[in-house]
């Protein structure tokens, strides 16, 4: 009902109005719009009936809600730390690892010191770090020594007969037992096989061959490379021998890596003894180590290829023969173990290292 009222009030009051001389004079056509918020909530008619409230047609101007005082914010202050300092290497015994490039990469260098006697006794593992066990068609055959880290030393006979079938043999490093898997071992696959010349094998003269691997060897402080000597060593310098070969005839290969101390004899003596047994002629490009059957040291079957080491005053290893042959049964009683001398061959096999 009142809300009625309203609305019949305001047509009535609209049309007087409307009629009157002072229609739109700037006043308030209504007594109540201090009452009713007309100005905010009644646009529509704001203009007309409550002109003066409203501002005579003004729209009441828009107060901006006054700013929220905040504090001011304060930074935090940086926490101050310690400069980080890089924590010291462990220091370990072990030499540093090499790999398998470098310039300044030192040879016939054993990073594992061993008491080494007499005798074919089996060597502390990894103790002769440039020894090779050659492998044919799976089975092991002969042994041989690094001299790079894409190049292997043996002897011709080893892999005369299946030389041009390189994917026959595998090449492991880093081996000692093998029976065992020990992680030292890796694997290098043949790329090419390089016999003398001059090999004869019904004389055996020449017995030395190069090996090249498909991939450069990576040398740590189980693998490196032993030296190639510029000169003879001298007769009486006492050698090691290592090899898998076997310790007694007939008999197998050993499964663990071997070694035997050996003295240098001259060509003459060696001659004069093995021959009678071996009618081989002992030429300048060998050279024999051993006993003369005072001990049951000699090279045999499975160390062939492999080296005959001998170190200088500074401590230095250097490969000074590959084992080429013996008696026919292994007897240090009746020959000497004869060696290819590598310092005899040196301009040979660095020449072939380097055009090939």
């Amino acid at each position: 009902m009142t809300i009625r009222f309203i609305f019949i009030f305001f047509t009535i009051y609209a049309w007087v109005d409307l009629n009157n001389a002072d229609v739109f004079a700037c006043r308030d056509r209504m007594t109540d719009c201090h009452l009713v918020d007309f100005c905010d909530d009644f646009r529509d008619f704001r203009d007309y009936w409550c002109q003066k409230t409203c501002g005579c047609g003004k729209t009441k101007p828009v107060t901006q809600r006054p700013p929220v005082k905040t504090k001011p914010v304060t930074q935090r202050p940086p926490v101050k730390t310690k400069p980080f300092t890089q924590r010291p290497p462990v220091k370990t015994n072990a030499p540093p690892v090499v790999t398998s490039g470098p310039s300044n990469l030192k040879c016939g260098q054993s990073s594992v010191q061993t008491s080494r006697v007499i005798g074919g006794n089996t060597a502390t593992p990894n103790s002769w770090p440039w020894q090779i066990l050659m492998l044919h068609e799976s089975f092991p055959s002969c042994g041989g020594a690094i001299i790079d880290a894409e190049w292997i030393v043996t002897a011709a006979h080893c892999v005369d007969r299946y030389r041009n079938r390189v994917s026959d043999y595998l090449i492991r490093v880093g081996e000692h037992d093998l029976k065992k898997r020990e992680g030292t071992e890796q694997d290098y696959n043949v790329a090419k096989i390089i016999i003398h010349p001059n090999w004869k094998s019904h004389s055996i003269q020449n017995d030395i061959a190069l090996i090249k691997l498909e991939k450069p060897i990576q040398f740590n402080q189980h693998v490196s490379p032993v030296c190639i000597p510029s000169t003879p060593i001298s007769i009486g310098s006492e050698c090691y021998i290592t090899g898998w070969g076997k310790i007694e005839h007939p008999g197998r290969m050993h499964s663990i890596l071997q070694q035997a101390k050996m003295p240098i004899v001259s060509n003459v003596i060696c001659n004069a003894y093995n021959k009678p047994f071996t009618q081989i002629e002992i030429q300048a490009s060998m050279v024999c180590a051993g006993h003369g059957g005072a001990t049951t040291v000699s090279g045999c079957h499975g160390d062939s290829g492999g080296p005959l080491v001998c170190k200088n005053n500074q401590g230095t290893w250097f490969l000074h023969g590959a084992v080429s042959h013996g008696s026919g049964d292994c007897d240090a009683g009746k020959t000497y173990s004869v060696f290819s001398r590598i310092s005899y061959y040196k301009n040979w096999l660095e020449t072939k290292m380097k055009t090939n």
